[in-house]
């Protein structure tokens, strides 16, 4: 931060207003400071909101305001723009007294934040049935180099909240968030321009987690158990599993 204007940084962060008459020339220079920081304070507010809609949802203004400023307080914006405003926040959320008595705040944290990154991750193609035949009927054999999409998430949950998450995005009101520790995961997917998302098994958990790691559908496939993932259709193979991967465009060809 230039000089001239760390006396206008001192007042909107920490209150301290004896640098303003460098910055500003009136006779009160607080009343002026006052609107720059109101405005700041109201522009990090929308940020943290517009990334962690359930999260604002489930706490209420009066609350989230009060967190949102605590967080602004301890995290202030480090960039030019608000783009990536509160990438840490889940984290940040967990030290908090207010998520003591109510860890499921953090796992929508963490949902919130996995579905937005998924929405602005990388773009690219996923692999079709029809283009898998295509190279298999034309000699090229079954694709060897396969992996999951860059913009796909997994997120670890320390609560079952993602029902609860589901319901707030698609506008139910009055959900409760459970309070006792059951551990999870949810992926999250985006092979065009919707995003997609899922609650997983634990043994599916250690696929996707051991796939995205490795890029090497084999070592997944070393976590796949046959004996206990069953469906509606009976027991699920590997190769009904690998078609639904193809259905969902979890499957992309190259590096």
């Amino acid at each position: 931060m230039h000089d001239p204007y760390r006396g206008l940084g001192d007042f909107v962060l920490n209150g301290q207003a004896d640098g303003l008459h460098q910055v500003f020339s009136g006779p009160q220079p607080e009343q002026v400071a006052i609107l720059y920081r109101n405005g700041y304070l109201r522009a990090c507010r929308e940020a943290l909101q517009a990334r962690f809609p359930a999260v604002a949802s489930v706490m209420g203004d009066v609350e989230f305001r009060k967190v949102c400023s605590a967080y602004v307080q301890a995290s202030p914006p480090r960039q030019r723009t608000l783009t990536r405003y509160g990438v840490d926040f889940p984290d940040w959320l967990s030290t908090e007294d207010c998520t003591q008595a109510n860890p499921g705040l953090v796992d929508l944290a963490r949902l919130d934040g996995a579905w937005l990154d998924c929405l602005f991750g990388l773009d690219e193609s996923p692999l079709t049935s029809l283009q898998l035949n295509q190279l298999i009927q034309s000699g090229g054999g079954f694709p060897v180099s396969l992996r999951l999409p860059r913009n796909a998430r997994v997120v670890a949950l320390g609560c079952s909240v993602f029902d609860v998450w589901m319901s707030i995005r698609q506008g139910e009101g009055g959900v409760a968030l459970p309070t006792q520790p059951e551990p999870g995961h949810a992926l999250f997917w985006r092979p065009d321009m919707t995003v997609f998302s899922r609650q997983l098994d634990a043994w599916e958990a250690r696929f996707y987690l051991s796939f995205q790691a490795t890029d090497s559908l084999d070592e997944a496939a070393e976590h796949f158990l046959p004996a206990t993932a069953n469906d509606r259709d009976g027991p699920i193979t590997l190769e009904k599993y690998f078609a639904r991967l193809i259905e969902s465009g979890l499957l992309i060809v190259g590096d």
